[in-house]
């Protein structure tokens, strides 16, 4: 009866598995993802809606490692696409990583994109802060989605380096892909100032600066190939986005949702 809907869900789900909470290794899981609504969502589209294809837009800024995980165990892989567009800093500063510390690469073989971007706490502008000299050079994404050391130049970060992200290799994919619905995990947690987005949860160093009108502006954009591709049949679910520790802060949240 619908073409959109906004699922103000709690708790978010996108870190939980196919079994669950991960812990394998490769990548792991917090307690509040219980329940990976996405991914129920996307099957669910697929096995009792007939929709013939469901792409998966994570922006939430943690890679959906539990969706992934879902993902990559679904036996018809043309029939889903799944796209994370998240923070990843992993090994720059010994025995640091970014959570979940896992989406450095894609995975072409079942229909898998991954865009880490290198948070803003090491920027051109910044110090050591601690990382080695052989570790000090600028880290960057590679055309395939792989994480990479860069030394003749700095990497776009914040919300240029995601709008980036987002033209050159989200909107292309999507269109191709010709979904027949778009399921977006609504991560609002790249905000300014909120905890999610910040080293050890403090708002002493920030890994990204997105304001509302930059999310306006992604699910525009987004929109658009939906109105292509599914007669605009997108469905958002919400995922990460806390605020900081103060009411400015948390309304922040409520404006980029809205």
């Amino acid at each position: 009866r619908n073409r959109n809907a906004f699922c103000a869900v709690r708790p978010p789900g996108h870190h939980a598995g196919y079994n669950g909470l991960l812990d394998n290794g490769q990548a792991r899981s917090c307690g509040f993802c219980i329940f990976n609504s996405i991914a129920a969502g996307a099957l669910h589209a697929l096995e009792k809606h007939n929709c013939e294809r469901v792409a998966i837009v994570d922006l939430d800024i943690h890679h959906g490692n539990g969706t992934e995980d879902i993902i990559r165990r679904y036996p018809n892989p043309s029939r889903l696409l799944f796209f994370s567009l998240h923070l990843y800093d992993k090994d720059l500063i010994p025995g640091y990583e970014f959570f979940p510390g896992s989406g450095s690469q894609d995975d072409s073989a079942h229909n898998i994109i991954n865009v880490p971007i290198l948070p803003m706490w090491h920027g051109p502008n910044k110090d050591s802060m601690g990382v080695s000299d052989n570790l000090r050079s600028s880290q960057t994404s590679s055309p395939d989605g792989s994480v990479k050391n860069a030394t003749s130049s700095s990497p776009l970060m914040g919300r240029e380096a995601y709008k980036q992200a987002i033209v050159q290799r989200l909107l292309p994919s999507l269109r191709a892909f010709n979904p027949t619905l778009i399921l977006l995990s609504a991560g609002f947690d790249p905000a300014l100032g909120d905890v999610g987005n910040s080293k050890n949860s403090g708002n002493s160093e920030v890994g990204m600066d997105m304001r509302p009108e930059d999310f306006e502006w992604v699910t525009s954009e987004i929109m658009k190939i939906a109105d292509i591709c599914c007669s605009g049949r997108v469905v958002s679910v919400l995922e990460g986005g806390y605020g900081s520790y103060t009411t400015a802060s948390r309304n922040a949240v409520r404006d980029s949702a809205t």
